[in-house]
C-alpha cells in the first residue's frame, strides 16, 4: 500500500476513535402538552336544583370560578384554595341562571374537580379539560318518564363544531339534526334527547370534536332521582366494582364509537374468586351491548372488561328513587382523591386490589386524618364507609388500586368514579 493510502487509513482509525457518537434524535421540541390547568362542569344548574363545585388537592392558591352563557362571562368570582387541599363552591351563589357551566382555574394542574347536583334527587360528576379526541357518554334513558340531556360546553373564545353518533338498543341511530352540531364561544347547548329520540330504554352518544374543543357531559332525570356523567374517552380495558344496593338494577353499558365492531370479554371477580371470561360478545360498530349484572354476579364485586377495540364502559343503576351513572376505571394507581364524596351523605368507598401483593390501603381526610386502614389482598375488594361530612377524602396505597364509590341517602342514589392523584 502506498504511503499516501497508508496516512488515510491511519487517519480514518483515529477520527473512529476521536470523533464521538452521534447523539440520539432529539425529542419533540413542544414536548407533551402540559396538564390543564381548568376544568370545566357543563352539568351546573342554580334554579330547579343546586350545583356544588368541589376541588380536592393541590396547594394553596387562587382558584376562580367563572360561569358562562350565549357567549358571555356575566360573573366570575376568586376564591383561595385552603391549606386542607379543598374547597366547595355553591353555584347558586354566583348566579341564578337555570343553566350554569362552570370553568374553574385551578391553583394547580394536581387539582381534581367534581360537580355535585341536589334537588329532585342527588347526583356527581367529574368535571374536565375536555379532550380533543371522541368522547363517550352512555347509560341514559329516554323511556316513558324518564328525561336524558346532553351537554355540550364551550368555554373558550372559538367556534367549536361536533360530530354526534348515537346508540341505542335498536342500534345505530339516525337524526340528521344531531349529525352535526355547532356550539357558539363561552356557551352550552343542551339537546333533550327525549325529545328527539323518545322510547330508548338505554342510549348511547359519541362526540367527535372536528372544530374547537367541547367538554361534554349529561344528565339523567326520572323516577324521583337525577344522575348525571361526563364524557369518556374509549380503552381496552376497564374496572368497574359493583355495589349492591336493595330494589336497585345494575347494567354494564358497553359502547364502541369506532367503525369496527369491538370482540370483548368480562372477567368477574366474586365471592368464589376470579371467573375469567365469564361473559363474551361483541359490540356492534359505533353500537352497544347491554349486560345485565345480576346475569354474571349475585351480590357486590369487580368486574373487568377486556375488549380488543377501544370502548367506553358504564354502570347503570336504576331503581325507585334512584339513578346513578358510574364511569369505569381504566386504570390502576397508589394515589386518588375523590371530590364529592361524603358531601351528599355518607358515602361507601369501593377498593380494588387488581395484582398479585397484598396492598396497605389507607382512607384519609383532607387534613391527613385516617379515616380507616385495611390490608387488600391480590384479587380482593372491600367497602369503607366514609361519615358525612368528611372533606377531602383520598384513597392512598403501597401498591395499584381501583377506587370508586357511592352515596345513597334518602334524597337519591349517587356515585363517581375515583380521580387518580397529580
Amino acid at each position: 500500500m502506498k504511503p499516501f493510502a497508508l496516512l488515510v487509513v491511519a487517519l480514518l482509525a483515529a477520527a473512529v476513535v476521536v470523533v464521538p457518537e452521534p447523539s440520539p434524535p432529539s425529542a419533540d421540541p413542544f414536548g407533551a402538552p402540559a396538564p390543564a390547568t381548568f376544568a370545566v362542569c357543563p352539568v351546573g344548574e342554580a334554579a330547579r336544583r343546586s350545583t356544588t363545585v368541589d376541588l380536592v388537592g393541590g396547594s394553596e392558591g387562587d382558584v376562580t370560578a367563572r360561569v358562562f352563557s350565549a357567549g358571555e362571562i356575566p360573573v366570575e368570582e376568586t376564591y383561595t384554595m385552603p391549606t386542607s387541599g379543598d374547597l366547595e363552591i355553591e353555584v347558586s351563589e354566583l348566579t341564578g341562571l337555570a343553566t350554569s357551566p362552570v370553568l374553574v382555574s385551578l391553583p394547580e394542574a394536581a387539582t381534581r374537580v367534581a360537580a355535585l347536583l341536589r334537588g329532585d334527587g342527588i347526583a356527581v360528576t367529574g368535571c374536565d379539560a375536555g379532550s380533543p379526541d371522541t368522547v363517550v357518554v352512555s347509560g341514559g334513558s329516554t323511556s316513558e318518564g324518564e328525561t336524558f340531556t346532553l351537554l355540550l360546553a364551550n368555554p373558550f373564545s372559538g367556534t367549536a363544531t361536533v360530530g354526534l353518533g348515537l346508540s341505542s338498543e335498536v342500534g345505530t341511530e339516525s337524526n340528521p339534526d344531531l349529525d352535526q352540531v355547532v356550539v357558539p364561544p363561552r356557551s352550552l347547548v343542551a339537546l333533550d334527547l327525549s325529545a328527539q329520540m323518545p322510547a330508548r330504554q338505554v342510549m348511547s352518544v359519541a362526540v367527535t370534536p372536528e372544530e374547537g374543543r367541547v367538554v361534554a357531559g349529561a344528565v339523567q332525570e326520572g323516577s324521583g332521582d337525577v344522575a348525571a356523567i361526563s364524557g369518556h374517552v374509549a380503552q381496552v380495558d376497564w374496572f368497574l366494582p359493583i355495589p349492591e344496593f336493595e330494589d336497585v338494577g345494575t347494567t354494564l353499558v358497553l359502547a364502541a364509537p369506532g367503525s369496527t365492531e369491538v370482540p370483548y370479554q368480562l372477567d368477574v371477580y366474586g365471592p368464589d374468586g376470579l371467573v375469567e371470561a365469564a361473559h363474551e360478545g361483541t359490540i356492534p360498530a359505533r353500537g352497544q351491548e347491554l349486560v345485565p349484572v345480576s346475569d354474571l354476579l349475585e351480590g357486590p364485586g369487580v368486574i373487568r372488561v377486556v375488549a380488543a377495540g377501544p370502548v367506553s364502559s358504564v354502570l347503570r343503576l336504576a331503581g325507585e328513587g334512584a339513578r346513578a351513572l358510574i364511569p369505569g376505571v381504566s386504570g390502576a394507581a397508589t394515589s386518588w382523591m375523590l371530590p364529592g364524596a361524603a358531601r351528599l351523605g355518607p358515602t361507601d368507598v369501593h377498593v380494588f386490589n387488581p395484582g398479585e401483593i397484598e396492598a396497605v390501603v389507607s382512607v384519609r381526610d383532607g387534613s391527613g386524618e385516617v379515616i380507616e386502614e385495611a390490608d387488600l389482598g391480590g384479587g380482593s375488594w372491600t367497602t369503607v364507609r366514609v361519615p358525612e361530612g368528611s372533606s377531602g377524602v383520598r384513597v392512598e396505597s403501597d401498591t395499584d388500586l381501583i377506587v370508586t364509590w357511592t352515596a345513597f341517602t334518602g334524597a337519591g342514589l349517587a356515585g363517581d368514579a375515583a380521580q387518580v392523584s397529580g
